[in-house]
């Protein structure tokens, strides 16, 4: 079915499956194009800026995701958890005179919000830190789980001693590495699985001591796709010190050159069946989605893992299933619709925000825990609430609410403050004219010149950590910590002259989601969508992929 956006004007199309589970629910069937619907949900969630702020209900300093100047009131997550408030005394009737959004807006301004996304129990010595389960010797990473000895990172799953990597799986000692899997002492490469010992590589396969090679499968002993003896590329290597910042910049452009020679394959991802995206693995009968492993019959999902049979779903997974407009649900999550941030465990709620453990057949609740037959968080017998449902969604049709996600006005970060600026960025005038906030960036705090830091890092003294530099990119200040200075001389990488929150935006272009573009294989002629159309005249289909660069 074909549709015109209501806020861009744009037509996009609903798919069958799409319409079919809304007519099976009674959902009225979308009048925003998928982009829009999908901003909208990581618009929603902040795991990458850190306020200073204070718990409204204990007093003492902490860490926030939440803006400390906006109307909320915000509780440590310890305090959250605990005994000391009661999500029953906001409880409110529902009132059939107002439009529910504006119910559901004075009910979320007055509950309060937790503070950070984590599961402190899990977490050692890992304070700065967002959107974080199972953290040891972590700093400033951020949607992660089960890490050590990491900094400046995001979206890292299951690893140990990175430094400015972004997306990986299963890696250890890697530095300045993009969408990378299983991979051991990797510097500068991307999209790579178990390539180890080796350097500046972009779609490798079990690769080991290569450096700066594209498009290679189990080789070893390569410099820039040309095979050499094990003499010979060890020479090679030692001429090459990537200890100077000067030689490290020199090599990144060197290679930026050369990856453009090759052909790629139209997505990213491997062991798939039926899929239509990118950033897919281990998945099938996915479609239009991006940064999705291990599922099955997902649509329009974006940044999911373990999820099946579900829609408009970001940000999260592990065995939900059932999900319809949701963001940062997950842990066995079922059956929601519009809701943010409910786990573990939740199950047939609809319109509720951080309504956990276990909660389920709520409407409209915000901050609960363990509730049932819950609507404004006010508590039902189940025959009360199975009768009164029906007459809410009724009224919320009535006024065009049901089946629309939130509105902006109850959300509390700005858009550039979100994760929706990494997913689906805009800039300031797009997204003020789509109807979201935008904070100001702090301007740079140093007019002074900036210090003029050693080219390699063997002529850096400890008395860098007492020196206070300045961002070549922001102009704002940053100092090395003692961590981040130990990997660099055990690496052998020079220091920084970008700031840690400057790199990871950088990094954080690689999250962009991209509209698939249809195009043909530069060989067969078979036709796919691609995120990469445009980008390069040399796309390859997976069957000519695998017989002409892997085979």
């Amino acid at each position: 079915m074909r549709r015109y956006c209501a806020q861009t004007g744009v037509a996009f199309e609903i798919g069958e499956a799409e319409i079919e589970f809304c007519r099976s629910e009674e959902i009225p069937l979308p009048l925003l194009c998928p982009e829009v619907r999908l901003r909208r949900l990581f618009c929603s969630r902040n795991r990458s800026f850190l306020y200073t702020s204070s718990c409204t209900l204990s007093k003492k300093q902490i860490f926030s995701c939440v803006p400390p100047d906006s109307r909320f009131k915000v509780y440590d997550i310890d305090a959250w958890n605990s005994d000391a408030w009661d999500w029953h005394t906001y409880a409110r009737p529902y009132d059939f005179s107002r439009p529910f959004f504006e119910q559901f807006g004075a009910l979320y301004a007055a509950t309060p919000k937790q503070n950070l996304a984590v599961i402190r129990s899990t977490m050692e010595n890992s304070d700065y830190t967002n959107g974080i389960t199972g953290a040891k010797n972590c700093y400033l990473v951020f949607a992660a789980s089960y890490n050590e000895d990491c900094l400046f990172c995001k979206c890292i799953n299951h690893s140990r001693n990175l430094v400015d990597c972004i997306y990986l799986n299963k890696c250890e000692l890697c530095y300045d590495c993009k969408d990378c899997h299983e991979c051991y002492n990797l510097t500068c490469s991307e999209s790579c699985h178990n390539c180890p010992d080796s350097a500046f590589l972009f779609n490798c396969q079990g690769c080991s001591n290569c450096y700066g090679c594209v498009n290679l499968s189990q080789k070893k002993y390569h410099f820039f796709n040309q095979k050499l003896t094990r003499e010979e590329y060890e020479r090679r290597l030692a001429e090459i010190d990537l200890g100077s910042h000067a030689v490290l910049q020199q090599e990144r452009e060197r290679f930026k050159r050369f990856a453009t020679l090759f052909p790629r394959k139209y997505y990213s991802g491997r062991m798939n069946e039926r899929c239509r995206g990118n950033f897919i693995d281990h998945s099938k009968d996915c479609q239009d989605c991006a940064f999705i492993s291990n599922s099955e019959d997902l649509h329009h999902c974006v940044w999911v893992y373990g999820a099946k049979k579900s829609f408009f779903q970001c940000a999260y997974g592990n065995g939900t299933e059932l999900i319809y407009n949701c963001g940062s649900v997950g842990e066995q999550a079922y059956n929601l619709k519009f809701c943010f941030g409910c786990w573990p465990g939740a199950h047939d709620c609809e319109y509720c925000i951080e309504t956990c453990y276990g909660s389920h057949d709520c409407f409209g609740c915000s901050s609960v825990k363990k509730a049932e037959y819950c609507i404004l968080n006010k508590q039902y017998t189940k025959t009360e609430y199975l009768d009164l449902l029906p007459r809410i969604k009724a009224h919320m049709l009535s006024t065009g609410e049901y089946g629309t996600f939130f509105p902006q006005t109850i959300n509390p970060h700005p858009f550039n403050r979100s994760d929706a600026f990494d997913f689906f960025p805009l800039n300031r005038a797009q997204a003020e004219a789509q109807g979201y906030e935008w904070a100001e960036d702090e301007a740079p705090n140093e007019t002074s010149p900036a210090a003029v830091l050693p080219d390699h890092i063997r002529d850096v003294t400890d008395q860098i950590l007492n020196t206070t530099l300045i961002c070549a990119r922001s102009g704002k200040r940053y100092k090395i910590v003692r961590k981040e200075l130990d990997f660099y001389r055990t690496a052998n990488r020079p220091l920084p002259r970008i700031a840690p929150m400057e790199r990871l935006r950088q990094l954080s272009s690689i999250l962009e989601v991209k509209p698939l573009i249809e195009s043909a294989c530069a060989h067969c002629q078979s036709p796919f969508a691609s995120a990469y159309a445009g980008q390069t005249q040399n796309l390859l289909c997976e069957a000519c992929y695998q017989n002409e660069i892997v085979g």
